[in-house]
C-alpha cells in the first residue's frame, strides 16, 4: 500500500486488511445465459433481459472474510510517501481464479490513527488468486499448461463505451470457445478488464503504440517519453485485475521502418529498436507477477522479449513458424496475435479458397476465410501458446441493422434505436440518444428484435475448430495448382462474323468516339450493314424511326444484330417509344457483373470484377455501369449480363465503414438489374446495353470489345489510354505484405 501523509503534521497510523469473497449476484443469470444458443441467430425477445441482468453491475462481499491480515503500524512524516507491505502465509481460504472459475476477491484496506480513534482514509481493490508462468513455450496458470484463444477488435465511435457492450464481447468469444482478448493499440475503458475479471476472458493489455498506422513520430524524444509514461499507467492500472495475462507495449512497430513506406536509416532503425526494447523492460518493474510481454507482431526483438509474437495474413503458415522455432536463441512461448485475410481479403485475394461463389455475395467471401481459418485453427494453431483470428467480432459475425428493415431504401436519421428518456446522472450504462443501423455485429439487447448474433461462416469454423460438436465443413481445400485460380483460363470467344457496324447516331459524339478508340470500325452505310450499334440516348425522333425501320428490315436477315448502348443517362423519347416499346432505365451503379443465360460461357467473374482499389487496371473510376435496364414491355428479353448483388468497392473503404456499407448494398432490394440483354428479332437479334464503354481502362475495354464478339463484331486493337500507376500499398487498406 502507497500511503502519502498530506497534512503538515508528522503521524503515527496502523494499517489493517482483510479479504473478503466477491460474490457476483448475475451469477444466475450467466448460468442461464450459458445454457442459451445466444448464436442462434434467433431474435432475443425474452432473452433481452437475461442479458441485461448478466451485464448489469450487481455484487456484494461474503460477510465472513476469507482472509485477515496482521496489523501494520506506520509512521509517516509531513509530505512522505511511503510503501507498506502487507501480508499473511495462510492463503487456504482463497479459490483460484481460472477462466472457467473466475473467482474474485475484494482487498479491504483502513488507515487508523493512534489510538484507534481516526479513521483517516480505506480503500479497497478487487483481485484474483491465480498464478501465470512462461514454462519454455508454454503459458501456465496455477501450475497447468494453457492455450490462449482469442479476439481483437478496432473500436469505432462511442458505443463501445458501456460495460453492457463489453460483456457482450466477451460473452461472443465464450461461445465460440475462447478465453482471451486483446483490447487493440488504444487506451480502452476500466470495465473492460472488470468485465474480463467476471467472465473468465484472459485479456493481453496493450497501450495505444499503433506502429501500422504509420502515425508515431519516433523522431522526437517527448514520443518515447510519454509512450513509456503511458505504459506504467497501463500497468498500474491493471495489475489487480487477475484477467490480465500479459502486456504488449505496442503494435506491428516494424511498419514504422517498412523500406516502401519511411526511409529511415540503419542506424535509426537500430537505435529505435534499443528503445522498443527499453519500454518492453517497463511491465517487469511495476509487475513482477506476469512474465508476459510482446511487442505484437514484432517476433521477439533479436531475442531480447520473453515471447515470440508475430501477425500473419492468409495461407499456410507452418512454414514461418519452423523457421521461427529453428531461430530462436531459447524455447518461448509463439504467438499469433492476428491471422486471416478479414480485413483486406477482397475476392481476387481469397477466390483461391472457394471458387467463384466469393465474387457474388458477402457470406462466401467469408466461407472463404472460413476454410482458411478452420485448416489454421486445426492445425498450426495447436504449436502456440496463443492464437487470435482478426476479429471475429467484426468480420465473422453480420453487422446489424439496429431499428431498420425497409430494404427498399437507404437508412436515414429517423432509422435506429432511440430510447426516449432524460440522461440520469450518474447512472451506469448505455444512455443513448440514438444507436443506428449498422454500427456493430453484436446486439447487447439493444433491438430485443434483432439477435444478439448473427453468425458467419468464419465464426462457425473457429467454434468448431474450439469446441467440436457440429462440424464445420471445409468447402474447398486451396487448390494444389493456386494458379488455376488466381488466373483462370479465358473462356474462348466465337469468331467475329461482321467486320464493321453501321452506326446511328452523331458520328462525333461521345459514343461514337468511344467505340473507335475500341477498335470498332464504323459504317454511315445502314442499307448494308447486318450489325448495327445505336446511341440510345441521344436518338431524335427520325433517327429513332430510321432505327426503328433498319430493325423491321433486319428481322429477315439470319444472324443480323442490332445493339443500342446507353452509359449514365435513360433511353431518349423517341428510342422508347419507337423502337423499345417503353421501355426505360433506372440508375444503379456498381463494379461487378453477373454473366447468365449462356454468357456464363464467356465470362468469368474475373472478367466481369472491377472493384480493386490497388491493382492498375482498375484504378481510378471503378463503376462499369450506372443504369439497370427495364425491358419488361418487351417480350422475350433476356438477361445476359446484370449487376451482381453486391459492390465490393465498397469493401475497399475504411475498417469501420466498409462490412455495413457492404452488406447494406446486398440487402438492398433492387427491382432491375440487367445491364445486357437480348431479345430475337425474327432470324437476328436486338441487344440492349447500359455498360459504361466510356471507362477507358484495360479491363474495361476488354469487356466491351468481348461483348461485342460474343455478339459477332470483330474489332482491332484500339487506342486504349495507359493505364494509371498502381495505388501505394496502405497496410490498413491493403493487408500485410508478403
Amino acid at each position: 500500500a502507497e500511503i502519502t501523509n498530506a497534512t503538515k503534521s508528522d503521524a503515527e497510523f496502523e494499517l489493517k486488511g482483510s479479504v473478503s469473497k466477491w460474490i457476483n449476484l448475475n451469477a444466475p443469470a450467466l448460468e442461464k445465459l450459458a445454457a442459451l444458443n445466444l448464436d442462434d441467430g434467433k431474435p432475443l425477445g425474452k432473452r433481452a433481459k437475461l442479458v441485461l441482468d448478466a451485464a448489469e453491475p450487481r455484487w456484494t462481499l461474503a460477510k465472513t472474510p476469507a482472509l485477515t491480515l496482521a496489523p501494520q503500524k506506520v509512521s509517516i512524516k509531513s509530505g512522505e510517501t511511503k510503501t507498506v507491505k502487507i501480508s499473511s502465509k495462510d492463503v487456504s481460504g482463497l479459490e483460484f481464479w481460472t477462466p472457467d472459475t473466475p473467482n474474485l476477491y475484494m482487498a479491504n484496506f483502513s488507515l487508523v490513527g493512534a489510538g484507534q480513534k481516526t479513521l483517516a482514509d480505506v480503500k479497497s481493490a478487487r483481485f484474483g488468486w491465480r498464478e501465470f508462468k512462461i514454462e519454455g513455450d508454454s503459458i501456465t496458470l496455477n501450475g497447468k499448461k494453457i492455450r490462449a484463444f482469442g479476439d481483437l477488435q478496432h473500436p469505432f465511435g462511442p458505443y463501445i463505451c458501456s460495460r453492457r457492450f463489453a460483456f457482450a464481447w466477451y460473452e461472443m468469444i465464450k461461445l465460440f470457445g475462447g478465453n482471451a482478448v486483446r483490447p487493440h493499440a488504444q487506451p480502452w475503458p476500466k470495465y473492460y478488464y472488470d468485465v474480463a475479471d467476471e467472465t473468465g476472458v484472459m485479456v493481453l493489455a496493450e497501450d495505444a503504440l499503433f506502429g501500422s498506422s504509420i502515425r508515431p513520430n519516433l523522431t522526437e524524444e517527448i514520443t518515447w517519453q510519454r509512450t513509456a509514461d503511458q505504459i506504467k499507467r497501463l500497468v498500474k492500472r491493471y495489475r489487480n485485475n487477475p484477467s490480465v495475462l500479459g502486456w504488449s507495449v505496442g503494435n506491428e512497430m516494424f511498419a514504422m521502418s517498412l523500406p516502401h513506406l519511411n526511409k529511415v536509416p540503419p542506424e535509426e532503425k537500430a537505435e529505435w529498436d534499443k528503445k522498443l526494447v527499453a519500454l518492453s523492460k517497463i511491465p517487469l518493474s511495476l509487475d513482477p507477477t506476469r512474465p508476459f510481454v510482446t511487442i505484437d507482431g514484432d517476433q521477439d526483438m533479436n531475442g531480447e522479449l520473453p515471447v515470440w509474437s508475430r501477425h500473419f495474413g492468409d495461407g499456410d503458415i507452418s512454414g514461418a513458424i519452423d523457421s521461427a522455432v529453428k531461430n530462436l536463441k531459447e524455447p518461448k512461448p509463439l504467438v499469433v496475435g492476428e491471422f486471416g485475410a478479414t480485413y483486406y481479403g477482397n475476392p481476387l485475394r481469397v477466390y483461391k479458397y472457394l471458387g467463384d461463389s466469393v465474387f457474388y455475395s458477402y457470406a462466401a467471401r467469408n466461407e472463404a476465410l472460413a476454410g482458411d481459418l478452420y485448416r489454421m485453427a486445426t492445425t498450426t494453431a495447436k504449436r502456440l501458446a496463443y492464437f487470435s483470428p482478426s476479429e471475429i467480432c467484426w468480420f465473422g459475425i453480420e453487422h446489424l441493422p439496429y431499428g431498420y428493415s425497409d430494404f427498399s431504401r437507404l437508412p436515414n436519421l429517423g432509422d435506429g434505436v432511440f430510447p426516449n428518456k432524460p440522461y440520469e446522472e450518474g447512472k451506469p450504462g448505455y444512455q443513448f440518444e440514438r444507436i443506428p443501423p449498422y454500427i456493430f455485429t453484436i446486439n447487447p439487447a439493444i433491438d430485443p428484435s434483432l439477435p444478439f448474433m448473427r453468425p458467419l461462416a468464419h465464426y462457425k469454423a473457429i467454434k468448431s475448430a474450439l469446441k467440436g460438436g457440429e462440424k464445420f465443413e471445409v468447402v474447398s481445400a486451396e487448390p494444389k495448382n493456386p494458379q488455376a485460380f488466381k488466373n483462370p483460363k479465358p473462356k474462348e470467344l466465337p469468331a467475329a462474323k461482321f467486320a464493321e457496324a453501321g452506326f446511328v447516331g452523331d458520328f462525333n459524339g461521345t459514343l461514337a468516339a468511344a467505340l473507335r478508340k475500341k477498335g470498332v470500325s464504323l459504317s454511315k452505310d445502314l442499307k448494308s450493314s447486318k450489325f448495327i450499334i445505336a446511341d440510345g440516348e441521344n436518338l431524335t425522333e427520325s433517327q429513332s424511326a430510321e432505327l426503328a425501320a433498319k430493325i423491321k428490315t433486319l428481322s429477315n436477315r439470319k444472324d443480323s444484330v442490332v445493339l443500342i448502348m446507353i452509359a449514365d443517362k435513360d433511353f431518349s423519347p423517341s428510342v422508347k417509344e419507337n423502337v423499345l416499346k417503353n421501355a426505360e432505365s433506372v440508375k444503379l451503379e456498381g463494379t461487378i457483373l453477373k454473366a447468365k443465360n449462356g454468357y456464363e460461357n464467356f465470362f468469368h467473374p474475373v472478367d466481369l470484377y472491377f472493384s480493386e482499389r490497388a491493382s492498375a487496371e482498375h484504378f481510378g473510376d471503378r463503376k462499369i455501369f450506372r443504369r439497370a435496364l427495364n425491358l419488361k414491355p418487351i417480350k422475350g428479353a433476356e438477361a445476359k449480363l446484370e449487376a451482381a448483388n453486391i459492390d465490393w468497392s465498397l469493401f475497399d473503404a475504411a475498417e469501420k465503414e466498409k462490412c455495413a456499407q457492404t452488406l447494406l448494398y446486398e440487402q438492398l432490394e433492387k427491382p432491375f438489374k440487367t445491364v445486357l440483354a437480348t431479345v430475337k428479332n425474327g432470324k437476328g437479334i436486338v441487344a440492349v446495353s447500359s455498360i459504361d464503354y466510356r471507362i477507358d481502362t484495360k479491363q474495361a475495354n476488354m469487356l466491351v470489345k468481348s461483348v461485342f464478339r460474343v455478339l459477332g463484331l470483330a474489332t482491332q486493337k484500339g487506342e486504349t489510354s495507359p493505364d494509371a500507376k498502381a495505388a501505394a500499398h496502405d497496410l490498413l487498406m491493403d493487408g500485410p505484405l508478403d
